[in-house]
């Protein structure tokens, strides 16, 4: 007797495990593990989707079993590693199967109709025609001094791309592309889209040679005693790291296997596309979330054929059913996009670490500068460290902003900053302002009744703008802002604080002769604004650029002589575990964008970010953390499990965050005994969109394996499932707030 075990495409916690079902015999040839089934469950015979997960020959369920009615898949849509990393992360994050399972599948969704009162489920067939563009024989021996014409010419010397492939790539050349056909250097000719198709060029350029400190690292990494350890790369400089990058993967494929090179969306630069597909030709994929849905459906087809042997994406692209996968690698790994705000809200690093374990992959991480954990992790030798952890730019000089007012400055720019301003400027140097917070002011603030206008569907408060408008951050509901106070009448209703709207407002109107660009999610909203921007800045026709966190986010400034931090304060006291580590690596990333002077303005001096910044010495805000997170109990040193509770009202949502808690207690036992602290709930405003309100439970851990027994006796207990409310659950989440 056959048997399968099968979890259920369904939303109820409590029903989310294996299911024994028998395989009939016609069936039995396509019933395998990584297959979705159809099924029927429970006293009313519902159909539902499943996916097998193994095959017994029993089962220990007393009762007669139902059968598979039929199969999707022809052929499993999950390897076997995937399979034990999916059911991993359903275990580790607390969530669904299918909720894990959703990262993993075929990007061409299951298709749904009914025929003759069944459902029948099936793919969508693709054959697909694009128009591609080829180098011809006159055009590898043309020559032009044309730059955007050049640029075109050199990409297409190792393959032929797609109009949309080449605008990825080079930006806007389509002008270009019309000279050098009428030219007859370059051919439009249609081709007929395969999956065997894709990946059939066998050769590849080598990557460039290495030098410097990316040699260093890489002769390093080839002596290494433990090769099978993580191993962390700190290069300041993100081409060295991609030319290491290259390099490694080079190796990995000259074994036969394949790799993926993870970055931030942000951080798929262009230069950075053209080198990979010159240096990997077909063998090598883009994966990012602007591919079309018959694109990503051929690029996970290729891979699970091992025609495309090294893919380069952001995180979707750890998810591609790789056969042979050798070697992981993850730039910046702390970015914020690495971290999944569904469930499983996981972070993309500690999947990749339990993956390598799971395939023998190598995995690799490199930054600037490393996060705190993985700092601890090369620190208890968990990984290997190769690189140099220090600044390389000049420490920032600090400025006492609470001395500047006792000087009778009450101006966001300092007396030595104005200085190094207009010094930059009278000598055509370039100036970088950063202030991470967008609007004009931070809030609208009611002197005489204490009255802040907050964004009724959000709970988050409206930021004033420069145009007179308040506007939620969140859902972007915008209303204008009166001149008297809306609750109580009084006209000292005002602005406070400083946005970016703000100083750009007087920075244009104290210096008009300065060429000044602003950077932040209003100007840069998405990847093209990106690209437009960076062709800008590239021209070098600007004198100050103005922005938010987003100016460390790769742009083409090229030679910076001052950057300055208007004012850091918000960012080191933000109210989360994490404020100081993410200020400082915002701030040091600022600063070493440099290569002349850097300053920090603030009105907290002696706080311990701005001290280890001004030392110099990133170890001195490593050891610093590690010792404040160990004291506490917060990750790395401990675990944080966060509990979200949402419902449509404050009552009920305070009601099952406060059940919950009671529920958890009663679970965990004895706290000193299991090392673990529960606070009590705590109200986290309107989630944006719904409207909802959230509370919010924290709990420390000292370990997370009995945690993880204790949840799933919860929920399978109906812990979960008899609450009103919504409930999210996040292990060591990057933020808690």
């Amino acid at each position: 007797m056959a048997v399968a075990a099968v979890y259920l495409r369904q939303k109820n916690k409590r029903l989310d495990a294996c299911y024994d079902y028998d395989i009939p015999e016609n069936l039995a040839e396509g019933v395998v593990p990584g297959v979705r089934v159809v099924v029927g469950f429970g006293n009313g015979d519902r159909v539902l989707e499943g996916f097998v997960v193994a095959i017994k020959d029993h089962s220990h369920y007393g009762g007669a079993l139902k059968s598979i009615r039929w199969v999707i898949d022809e052929v499993p849509v999950l390897t076997a590693s995937q399979l034990v990393l999916c059911q991993w992360m359903r275990d580790y994050y607390c969530s669904l199967y299918y909720e894990a399972l959703a990262f993993f599948v075929s990007p061409v969704p299951v298709e749904h109709r009914m025929l003759e009162g069944r459902v029948e489920e099936g793919y969508q067939a693709y054959t697909v025609t694009e128009t591609v563009y080829h180098l011809t024989e006159a055009g590898r021996q043309g020559h032009t001094t044309g730059r955007h014409m050049n640029r075109v010419m050199d990409l297409l010397r190792f393959r032929d791309y797609t109009a949309s492939e080449m605008r990825e790539i080079l930006g806007d050349i389509a002008s270009s592309r019309r000279t050098l056909i009428q030219k007859g250097w370059v051919i439009a000719r249609e081709r007929c889209v395969d999956i065997e198709d894709i990946g059939v060029e066998k050769t590849m350029a080598p990557p460039e040679g290495l030098v410097g400190r990316a040699k260093a690292c890489y002769l390093k990494y080839r002596a290494m005693e433990t090769p099978e350890k993580p191993v962390f790369f700190c290069l300041k400089n993100k081409k060295s790291r991609f030319a290491l990058y290259t390099k490694l993967i080079a190796d990995c494929l000259k074994t036969g296997k394949q790799a993926v090179l993870l970055y931030p969306e942000v951080g798929l630069s262009l230069e950075n596309q053209r080198d990979f597909y010159q240096f990997f030709g077909n063998r090598g994929a883009i994966c990012h979330g602007r591919l079309k849905k018959q694109e990503r459906y051929l690029l996970y087809e290729a891979v699970r054929g091992e025609s495309i042997q090294v893919v380069m994406g952001s995180r979707a692209a750890l998810f591609l059913p790789y056969r042979q996968l050798g070697l992981i690698i993850i730039d910046e790994e702390m970015d914020s996009s690495y971290y999944a705000a569904s469930m499983p809200r996981f972070h993309t690093l500690r999947v990749a670490e339990e993956y390598a374990r799971i395939t023998g992959a190598q995995l690799v991480a490199g930054d600037a500068l490393p996060s705190v954990q993985a700092y601890a992790s090369v620190a208890s030798r968990r990984w290997q460290f190769i690189g140099d952890l220090s600044m390389t730019a000049k420490p920032p000089m600090v400025v006492d902003m609470q001395a500047e007012i006792r000087q009778g400055n009450l101006d966001f720019i300092s007396h030595p900053l104005e200085k190094a301003l207009v010094e930059n400027s009278a000598s055509g140097k370039k100036s970088l302002l950063l202030l991470n917070r967008r609007g004009y002011a931070s809030y609208t603030f009611c002197r005489d009744c204490g009255y802040i206008p907050k964004c009724e569907g959000c709970g988050v408060t409206l930021k004033y703008y420069q145009d007179g408008t308040l506007r939620c951050p969140y859902c972007g509901k915008t209303q204008v802002k009166s001149a008297s106070c809306p609750r109580c009448g009084s006209r000292r209703y005002r602005t406070m604080g400083l946005g970016l709207d703000q100083a750009e407002a007087v920075l244009r109107k104290r210096y008009p002769h300065w060429r000044i660009l602003k950077i932040d999610g209003g100007t840069v909203p998405d990847y093209e604004a990106y690209k437009a921007m960076n062709e800008t800045l590239s021209k070098g026709e600007w004198d100050v650029v103005l922005g938010t966190r987003l100016l460390i986010k790769g742009f083409a400034f090229g030679s910076v002589d001052l950057a300055a931090a208007l004012l850091m304060d918000n960012d080191m006291n933000f109210g989360d575990y994490t404020s100081g580590e993410n200020a400082y690596q915002l701030y040091a990333r600022f600063f070493s964008l440099s290569q002349g002077m850097a300053l920090a303005q603030t009105y907290e001096p002696e706080n311990e970010t701005v001290a280890a910044l001004a030392s110099g010495n990133p170890q001195v805000f490593y050891r610093s953390e590690l010792s404040y997170r160990k004291a506490l109990g917060y990750p790395p040193a401990g675990h944080l499990a966060v509990f979200g509770v949402m419902a449509p009202d404050d009552r009920m949502a305070r009601a099952d965050a406060l059940t919950l808690g009671k529920t958890l207690k009663e679970a965990l036992g004895d706290q000193e005994t299991q090392g673990y602290t529960l606070f009590e709930p705590t109200l986290a405003g309107r989630q944006p969109g719904s409207g909802e309100i959230k509370y919010k439970l924290l709990l420390k851990l000292r370990t997370l394996e009995h945690f993880q027994g204790m949840m799933r006796g919860i929920i399978q207990n109906g812990g979960i499932e008899r609450l009103s409310a919504r409930i999210s659950i996040e292990i060591d989440p990057p933020v808690t707030i």
